[in-house]
């Protein structure tokens, strides 16, 4: 998390993003490494690539009757 952070306050997005990447599944729990790559893919520019990973990370709600 710290080299995440410390590439993110540098405004290195593309390193931050590498590092996001390469955490999959290991660092990070599912939807705290889809918001991070979603606001780094934001950051980028890279707009509909981050709303998707944002969204992924929504938890769906089943509202049933």
């Amino acid at each position: 998390m710290d080299l995440l952070m410390d590439a993110y306050r540098n405004g290195d997005y593309e390193g931050a993003l590498r590092i996001i990447e390469g955490a999959k599944g290991k660092s990070f729990e599912e939807s705290a490494y889809l918001y991070f790559r979603g606001a780094m893919l934001h950051h980028l520019g890279r707009l509909p690539e981050a709303e998707a990973s944002l969204r992924k990370g929504i938890p769906s709600r089943n509202t049933g009757s």
